[in-house]
């Protein structure tokens, strides 16, 4: 996904998620559903104003050490720098195209792929 797919995909999701959250009555900051985490290499690819809603991400926070070194085949110390952003109710084609975007990342770095963690 280049630049531009990957900036008209996010817009989609921002216009359906705020159509979505009037609809439910929710509030993003407490009903989020998922949250999304990738690399600093997809992070660079998203506009400057999209990149302001993405917080820096510390896997260790997320992981316990042991799992660190199994998962990604580094110490702590050494993982990739990361980006997070929470999203509201994400489609099940929208859950897919991260999927898909996570698998076409092809570098040697440690943290190469696109993780989502939902909420309670």
């Amino acid at each position: 996904m280049d630049s531009k797919d990957l900036r008209n995909f996010l817009g989609e999701i921002d216009s359906r998620q705020a159509k979505d959250l009037i609809k439910d009555q929710k509030k993003y900051e407490t009903d989020w559903t998922e949250e999304v985490i990738i690399p600093e290499i997809i992070y660079e690819k998203l506009a400057n104003k999209e990149q302001l809603s993405w917080n820096k991400c510390n896997l260790d926070e997320i992981y316990q050490p042991s799992d660190i070194r199994d998962i990604f085949g580094v110490e702590p110390s050494s993982l990739n720098t990361s980006y997070s952003k929470r999203f509201y109710k994400l489609s099940e084609g929208e859950l897919q195209k991260w999927h898909e975007l996570g698998k076409s990342i092809n570098t040697s770095l440690p943290f190469n792929d696109v993780l989502i963690i939902y909420s309670q």
